[in-house]
């Protein structure tokens, strides 16, 4: 029997950033990592190739060529970070300052049956940029990558959870035949949660019948550092601005002078929802047909899709747990909730859940406490329940096949939206969360 302080089910962005941040704030904490895969290598991310890249939450994948050979290439998956996951990542020693990040500065939203659009400007909200891009996989080497130079964190890969024991005073897991006792056991393992099914949490799950279509794609004009989303008639089109430069590892962490967008920023990463079968059938299209169905909705202002690099289709699902605590267990990230990802803040709520998490238990002499974490799930659930009902529903009136009459009032209540100063600040103290980052990491704060 071997004892550890905590042990934590996977090793992906949301559990490395959640052992990162406890080691450093308790240096003498024993941590123990575990996840079925090996950690990845600190590789450039134009050296990466297509194959190479596992994805096993894409369900479907259809590689293409790229235009040319000099072209870079994107990892598949790529998130837009809140200014509190930059914070987060900043307080973990783990931000990626020379990766290719992508700000925006700009967030424009176009329904096509609106007559006004919602357009949010970093310079308005008194905020540096409105969030960045960074591919998942390069954030993840950095993660990882710090990860080997603590000594309180033990991985342990190829690994995964047998059996979970919970009493009063510890909680025991199972692997292979040893076994490890710890005072707080975390799920970081996703939204197929091993743990989560072991230890059985009530779940509530909607299929929501569509998947969402992901490629990169190279356009004839630059964003000009502009997130673009469309609202077409069966789900949301997004285009989300790319770089080929390393705008940070230059001017710092809050990269005061971003310089005029050229041609290193004629990329978007696309992602493209819809029903199902009608995604798949854009997946099987020939790279022609794609670039010419894709070029009926794409925004003027990009001058048109030249060409994609790879295409990969996902499905699109809600999962929510009703309680993210169960006796010294504790779920975060997707393993607690998922939403669907027309807001773009499935990673930026998992890493808030690690931070406040982390700050939570920091002071503590018994790290799985039950009214410490019943404090932590209360906190949580005050960000991400309103969040996730906003979500939802923008999905839901944004369906195809509304009534008329809902039609009419999404028409009259986006021209609101798009008009209501207070609404946007509204939202984007939503998706940024300052509110709900601790006070032990606003000092990390980009200005």
């Amino acid at each position: 029997m071997t004892r550890v302080d905590i042990i934590i089910q996977g090793a992906g962005i949301v559990g490395s950033t959640l052992a990162l941040l406890l080691a450093n704030t308790l240096p003498h904490c024993k941590i123990l990592l575990l996840d079925q895969a090996p950690l990845t290598e600190a590789v450039e991310p134009e050296t990466v190739e297509p194959s190479s890249i596992v994805e096993p939450e894409v369900t479907e994948t259809r590689l293409v060529e790229s235009e040319s050979a000099n072209e870079s290439f994107w990892s598949p998956r790529v998130s837009a970070l809140s200014l509190a996951s930059q914070a987060i990542l900043t307080a973990a020693d783990a931000w990626p300052s020379t990766a290719r990040l992508a700000p925006f500065l700009r967030m424009r939203v176009m329904p096509l049956t609106a007559t006004a659009e919602l357009i949010l400007e970093a310079s308005e909200l008194s905020a540096p940029y409105l969030g960045l891009m960074v591919e998942n996989q390069v954030l993840l080497q950095t993660l990882h990558q710090r990860l080997r130079a603590q000594p309180s964190i033990q991985v342990l890969c190829g690994v995964s959870v047998d059996a979970v024991q919970q009493s009063a005073q510890q909680v025991q897991v199972q692997l292979g035949d040893q076994q490890y006792q710890a005072q707080l056991l975390v799920a970081a393992d996703g939204a197929q949660s091993r743990i989560s099914q072991m230890v059985v949490f009530a779940q509530q799950r909607l299929d929501y019948q569509h998947s969402a279509l992901i490629t990169h794609v190279h356009t004839a004009q630059h964003h000009r550092w502009q997130a673009q989303q469309v609202f077409l008639e069966n789900g949301p089109l997004a285009f989300l601005p790319l770089t080929k430069r390393r705008l940070f590892a230059q001017s710092g962490l809050s990269a005061s002078f971003i310089p005029p967008a050229g041609a290193d920023e004629q990329y978007v990463s696309l992602v493209w929802s819809g029903p199902t079968a009608q995604q798949q059938a854009l997946l099987q299209l020939s790279d022609d047909g794609f670039l010419a169905e894709l070029n009926r909705y794409l925004p003027a202002n990009l001058g048109g899709a030249l060409s994609c690099q790879q295409r990969a289709l996902f499905p699109l699902e809600r999962q929510q747990v009703q309680q993210v605590v169960q006796h010294r267990v504790v779920l975060i990230g997707d393993a607690a909730q998922r939403m669907h990802p027309l807001a773009g803040q499935g990673l930026n709520i998992g890493l808030l859940d690690a931070a406040v998490l982390a700050a939570q238990i920091s002071d503590s002499a018994d790290l799985g406490d039950w009214l410490l974490l019943q404090s932590y799930q209360r906190a949580r659930q005050a960000h991400t329940q309103p969040l996730t009902a906003v979500i939802h529903q923008l999905y839901r009136h944004y369906r195809s096949q509304t009534p008329w009459w809902m039609q009419l009032l999404r028409q009259q209540g986006f021209d609101w939206a798009a008009n209501s100063t207070q609404f946007k600040t509204l939202m984007n103290n939503l998706a940024n969360a300052q509110s709900f980052l601790p006070a032990v990491y606003q000092a990390h704060w980009p200005v």
